[in-house]
């Protein structure tokens, strides 16, 4: 009974240090998501911010291109 109960303490002990290290590798991967989730946010924003720019860019060709063109046809 004794040996059963060092046996227990001993796989219970184990059983504590296994858990500890899988806390700290959830609190490491949680982190490293969030960290993933924020930078994919921020990319996010900068190709929205690019595609504006880029739309705008062609808005004013195209207005250009518009007033050209009817400046060019006879009335």
């Amino acid at each position: 009974a004794v040996m059963g109960g060092i046996a227990l303490l001993d796989e219970l002990a184990e059983a504590e240090r296994r858990i500890a290290l899988l806390q700290g590798e959830v609190a490491r991967l949680t982190g490293a998501g969030e960290t993933l989730a924020r930078e994919a946010e921020e990319l996010e924003q900068r190709v929205a911010r690019r595609l504006n720019e880029a739309a705008r860019k062609i808005e004013a060709i195209a207005t250009v291109i518009d007033e050209t063109g009817a400046a060019g046809q006879p009335a």
